[in-house]
Parts: structure tokens; sequence; C-alpha cells
């Protein structure tokens, strides 16, 4: 006697036993490639149209790069996170910072970009890679900025990331 399917079955998880291709292996003819070549000719924001339809914004081009490594994503997007859990937001800051380039942080922040997010975030990243005079804001600028604590400072030694001491 057969028993009767279950009308609810509970589905189950499938690893996709597809590996991840090297990047550097990957056609120079990809979606994720004509996209980046698309993008700095792209006055109508198909590419905006085109994540908001659907395409995965964490393609990845033959050189390893993801499409949110276009700097028009950024302000559409300030608190995407990639698939290693960084945030653009943090990227940005880690670049520009210790430059005199702090605008796109300040403009960022004003379209909504979250400091705290991301692993390492962005007041993680001015901790750790930002020197006391560090070009532009240096380092007090951009933590006022994000509004950091000394909580976020106490949390990042709990996690065993080491915050650099001025001077040693």
């Amino acid at each position: 006697m057969k028993a009767a399917p279950n009308p609810n079955p509970v589905p189950v998880p499938v690893k996709d036993p597809t590996p991840t291709p090297d990047p550097s292996t990957l056609p120079a003819d990809t979606i994720a490639n004509r996209m980046f070549d698309a993008a700095p000719r792209d006055p109508d924001g198909v590419l905006l149209v085109a994540i908001e339809a659907g395409l995965p914004p964490n393609l990845i081009n033959h050189q390893g790069k993801s499409l949110f490594a276009l700097p028009k994503l950024w302000l559409p997007y300030p608190n995407r996170l990639n698939d290693f859990g960084q945030s653009i937001f943090a990227g940005v800051v880690f670049k520009r910072l210790g430059s005199q380039r702090d605008d796109l942080v300040r403009v960022l922040m004003e379209h909504g970009a979250d400091p705290r997010l991301g692993k390492p975030n962005a007041i993680e990243a001015v901790l750790m890679f930002v020197g006391e005079q560090g070009g532009g804001m240096g380092k007090e600028g951009p933590l006022k900025l994000f509004g950091a604590t000394e909580d976020d400072k106490k949390r990042m030694e709990s996690e065993g990331v080491r915050v650099p001491i001025p001077g040693h």
C-alpha cells in the first residue's frame, strides 16, 4: 500500500554542484562584461533598470569585479553588501579617506549609507586604516560624521580586531 503524498512537503535545500569559475577563465563576452562596457555610455540608466528587473548585481567580469565596482551603483545602493559581506560604503571609505577625496564619503552618507554595515564596516575601516593625520578628513572627521562611539571600538576589540594605538 502506497502512502499518500504529503500536501505540504518541506523543501530541502540543494547545494548547487556547479563550481564557481575562476574569473580569469571567463570569456570576454559575458553579461557582466557587457554591462561593465555599457555602463559609462548608459545615459538612460539601463544598468539600474536591469538590476531592478533581476540582474544579479554581484555578477563578476573576467577581472573578478562585481557590478558594484561601478560608481554608478554606489548612490542608489549605498548599503548593498557583496558576496563577502563587505559594503560599498566601507570600500569607498577605505579608498578615499586617506586622500583629499572625501566628498564621495559625505555624499554617500547623505544618501543613507550605514557606517556600521558589513564586515569590516566603515567605522572599522577608519579605525584600522586611517592614520591620525590621514589626509582629507583625517581620522576624527569621519568618526564624528559616522556617529562612532566608544562602544564601536569596544565591540571591535571584543571581536578580536586590534585597533592600532597611535605612536606604536
